[in-house]
């Protein structure tokens, strides 16, 4: 089968992250060394990879936040009185996975708001 037989029926196959690894592989030389299946893993984990990435971006584009925002961008200033150990902590998401609620709380201006949509969970 010709080569752009194949990266067409991986379009059709709405594959297209598989596609783009496998053309990496074979402009790489490095990945010859690798057995078949070895290189099979690769492509499927870059495929699977992109599409939580993908579903992630799509799932914070519908979730239509009020604002954007990061943890790297809040404002750790001692006048805040923020402790930064547990706000990066809590931002590592354990607490959904352990089906923990969190509850931001602190007077008007404080910046509720920014930390709840830099957690996602607005």
């Amino acid at each position: 089968m010709p080569l752009q037989a194949l990266y067409d029926q991986l379009l059709a196959l709405r594959l297209p992250a598989f596609r783009e690894a496998l053309r990496e592989q074979q402009s790489n030389p490095q990945y010859a060394e690798l057995s078949f299946e070895d290189r099979l893993a690769l492509l499927v984990d870059h495929e699977c990879a992109q599409r939580r990435e993908n579903r992630i971006r799509r799932n914070i584009h519908s979730a239509a936040f009020p604002m954007q925002a990061a943890l790297e961008d809040l404002d750790f200033s001692p006048a805040r009185g923020l402790d930064r150990r547990t706000i990066l902590e809590l931002g590592l998401c354990n607490w959904i996975s352990s089906r923990h609620n969190l509850l931001v709380l602190g007077p008007t201006g404080s910046g509720k708001t920014f930390i709840a949509c830099a957690f996602g969970t607005a």
